[in-house]
């Protein structure tokens, strides 16, 4: 918040969110010490913030810290080497930056995290309409490339928002360690279609690629492994087959009338 402004100058509900800001900031990823450090804090607060400043259609959402992170590594990767598990080295490469360079960095992860959230933003609006419209699209494409996994998901009484609405509101930064998902919005950048469209796609690939532990596990323990899949070894050709698989689906299915 700008030093001259009083938490208590703002209405109810920026102050309600301002409160939950400060109360997300400090679980932000918390297996990263460095997101722990309070210069990282700070300005993860500012930029949350602002942007809810900004977007009072959805204002801050629990989940839109996550969506800073890729961004701030990235940047801050260009001064210094970045050690997620060291703390004591980056805090020595963020007080040898300066001031001026970090303002700089603070400025372009804010207006990357509204590139992505702008294009989505009825992800973070009352009754999630987004989501529900993108999880009806991923259970589509699922459904039309492996109909024997779809049927043996809802045979056991599985609802795709059990498992699938984190996948969209944190665009799978739960599911993956943070240098995969750099690699993966890499490729969501490069794409024509918007951060949200060929993140559909990616989950549709995510999904399916699970088919053969899928199919071999029944309630309640499918919805346990659905809900924590395990991706922390995964490599970065991994993750180029995901994507590779992610586009041959929006190759078949983009723009069809069915979906």
């Amino acid at each position: 918040m700008h030093s001259s402004t009083k938490i208590q100058d703002l209405s109810d509900y920026d102050q309600a969110n301002y409160k939950q800001i400060l109360a997300d900031v400090p679980r932000t990823m918390p297996e990263y010490p460095i997101f722990a450090l309070s210069p990282i804090q700070a300005m993860l607060t500012r930029i949350l913030f602002i942007w809810n400043m900004r977007h009072p259609g959805s204002g801050y959402v629990q989940g839109i810290n996550d969506l800073c992170l890729p961004f701030l590594v990235t940047y801050l990767g260009d001064y210094f080497r970045v050690s997620l598990a060291d703390a004591d080295s980056f805090l020595k490469g963020l007080d040898e930056m300066g001031k001026e360079k970090l303002e700089l960095i603070e400025a372009d992860v804010y207006w990357c995290l509204c590139k992505v959230v702008d294009n989505s933003q009825d992800v973070y609006t009352a009754y999630q309409v987004g989501a529900q419209k993108m999880l009806a699209r991923i259970k589509e494409i699922v459904k039309r490339v492996n109909e024997d996994l779809y049927n043996h998901i809802a045979n056991q009484d599985i609802d795709f928002m059990q498992f699938g609405f984190r996948w969209i509101n944190c665009f799978l930064l739960r599911e993956f360690p943070l240098d995969r998902i750099i690699r993966m919005w890499d490729t969501y950048f490069s794409e024509e279609e918007s951060f949200a469209e060929f993140h559909v796609y990616v989950c549709a690939s995510f999904l399916l690629h699970w088919e053969k532990e899928i199919m071999g596990k029944e309630f309640p323990g499918l919805l346990s492994f659905l809900q924590s899949l395990p991706t922390q070894d995964w490599k970065e050709d991994d993750i180029g087959i995901l994507m590779a698989n992610a586009y041959q689906y929006k190759m078949m299915f983009h723009k069809t009338k069915h979906l």
